[in-house]
């Protein structure tokens, strides 16, 4: 007479796959920022050589600002990143979505004054950034 007490081994793999599912489906859904996947430089602008380190540390440097494209399982975020080394140690701004594009965001513009930064899009929107958000070092 067969054993009816213990589930056949199938039935116990497909429960552990479906509940493996179940949690990555979980932390996906729960996880506070999107998952990057890629990440793309678009565009990089450079100042002029006007802006202070932190603290006076040095000779005034240039500032980059960078359009950043990363994939997720939630789509395309775009940001901008902004500082000295603005590849490796930036402040970081989320461009805002409704830039009224049909495609993905373009730098038109930047204004680098002392006191802040206005990145001008291509769809007539500006992000306006304080200087000293983009000027610390390490």
């Amino acid at each position: 007479m067969p054993d009816h007490s213990a589930p056949p081994r199938s039935l116990l793999l497909v429960g552990a796959v479906f509940a493996c599912v179940v949690a990555a489906v979980v932390g996906v859904l729960v996880a506070p920022r999107p998952l990057p996947f890629t990440t793309d430089v678009l565009q990089r602008e450079t100042s002029p050589e006007i802006y202070e380190p932190f603290g006076d540390a040095g000779d005034p440097e240039p500032v980059e600002v960078l359009l950043v494209r990363r994939y997720s399982l939630g789509g395309a975020v775009y940001t901008f990143q902004l500082g000295h080394d603005a590849e490796n140690y930036f402040h970081e701004v989320t461009v805002p979505d409704a830039t009224g594009a049909a495609g993905p965001p373009e730098i038109a513009s930047v204004d680098w004054t002392p006191d802040e930064i206005t990145v001008r899009l291509a769809s007539g929107h500006a992000v306006v950034v304080p200087a000293e958000k983009a000027v610390g070092h390490r």
